[in-house]
């Protein structure tokens, strides 16, 4: 249930399944409230690309038998995603995932500031450091591009020159940059 106020009319709407929910108000300035069957659509598909991404950087970049790969109940979205253990001294990083299929105006455009300084409070309350796996063309399953970055590199909006040192292609190129 909730208050809705608009031209100086409160209504009271009580929902029980919400699917698609569209507010006409008919007369001067109609609004059009509505969240489209394509949005979950698209949701949907944002959460399956997610997933594959994801598989592919615990199975691909961190294989098994180097590195030990711990999930997290993440009490929030600006959170890693995975705590990585390295087998062979038990020294530990925390990893967030993100995908993306294209460039934006130039840039790989993955976070706002206050979600970067949300992981800053994260490494520092937990004294260990975070890495982003960034995945760019390609299948979520198999990129063309995947990057290794450390917080402490990144910024909300990358240009590829500037995640190229970073890139990583196979399991030496993971050890030089979280080493």
């Amino acid at each position: 249930m909730f208050k809705n106020k608009l031209y100086g009319e409160t209504q009271i709407i009580q929902i029980e399944k919400v699917e698609t929910l569209v507010l006409n108000y008919n007369g001067k300035g109609e609004n059009n409230y509505s969240k489209s069957q394509s949005y979950w659509d698209k949701k949907k598909r944002s959460l399956k690309k997610s997933a594959l991404f994801k598989n592919y950087i615990s199975e691909k970049v961190f294989p098994p038998n180097y590195f030990k790969i711990m999930n997290r109940e993440c009490k929030f979205k600006n959170e890693p995603d995975y705590k990585v253990i390295l087998k062979e001294n038990s020294d530990y990083f925390y990893l967030k995932c993100k995908f993306r299929g294209y460039l934006y105006n130039n840039f790989y455009d993955w976070a706002r500031p206050d979600q970067i300084d949300s992981f800053k409070e994260f490494s520092e309350k937990v004294e260990n450091p975070v890495y982003f796996a960034f995945g760019l063309g390609g299948c979520p399953n198999d990129p063309d591009n995947a990057f290794l970055c450390p917080l402490e590199k990144v910024k909300c909006k990358l240009k590829l020159k500037e995640l190229e040192p970073w890139r990583i292609q196979c399991l030496d190129d993971v050890s030089r940059i979280i080493c």
